[in-house]
């Protein structure tokens, strides 16, 4: 309901009632489920365009990247949820294992894509960890999307990746005995080739809108930067 508003004032009257929610029910109650990680994603998102004053993307972004860890979203489902205790597997519902659902794949590329940018815009943490089943995930979204929404988070991730093999964390370009090591001017080039291509592929529709045009040119400004 808060970022669904149009009144920008409405949006922030709410931060109050949703911070007293995120408390209660993660922080005290230690709940963990698909849509209180939603919202935190959303309320995460949100803080970065209106909260400029003590922002909290980051503290909210790791917040919700350990509830997803605590559910499993990163990896595949197993046999039956669980949580270690003093190195010890605790069985807390045993179930069939089965296939993810869209919901539960968009949420984890969509917890990909907000730690990346909490990554660009504070230089904080870095994104969480790209991985062969994220790839997966990835695929799947983009040949079962639901809507152009769907289109234009996977075309953001696309971008953020190709971004990413110029940027400096170790977790994406290892350092070499301790020295950063600059893009050459072949890499550029190339990196900058594959936005395009991204580009390319997209639909007009998609294309036309303003969330993608920034995500766009961001990634090309930073790599030729």
């Amino acid at each position: 309901m808060a970022l669904s508003s149009k009144q920008i004032s409405q949006q922030f009257a709410m931060e109050e009632t949703i911070w007293r929610i995120i408390s209660k029910r993660i922080v005290c109650e230690h709940l963990a489920n698909l849509d209180l990680l939603i919202g935190l994603i959303c309320f995460a998102s949100w803080s970065h365009g209106f909260k400029m004053d003590k922002p909290f993307m980051t503290m909210l972004t790791q917040m919700a990247v350990s509830l997803a860890f605590e559910l499993g979203l990163h990896k595949p489902p197993v046999n039956g949820a669980q949580r270690c205790k003093f190195g010890r597997s605790v069985a807390e519902q045993q179930q069939a294992r089965r296939e993810r659902t869209l919901e539960e794949r968009r949420t984890i590329l969509a917890l990909f894509h907000l730690s990346s940018s909490t990554w660009t815009a504070f230089r904080k943490t870095e994104p969480i960890r790209w991985t062969a089943y994220m790839q997966e995930c990835l695929q799947t979204l983009s040949e079962q999307g639901e809507s152009h929404l769907d289109a234009i988070l996977v075309a953001q991730i696309k971008y953020q990746l190709i971004f990413h093999q110029a940027e400096p964390f170790a977790s994406v370009q290892p350092f070499l005995e301790g020295t950063q090591k600059s893009p050459s001017a072949t890499l550029i080039t190339a990196l900058l080739r594959q936005l395009g291509e991204v580009g390319d592929t997209l639909p007009a529709n998609v294309k036309s809108e303003s969330e993608l045009n920034i995500s766009t040119k961001l990634p090309e400004k930073n790599v030729e930067n």
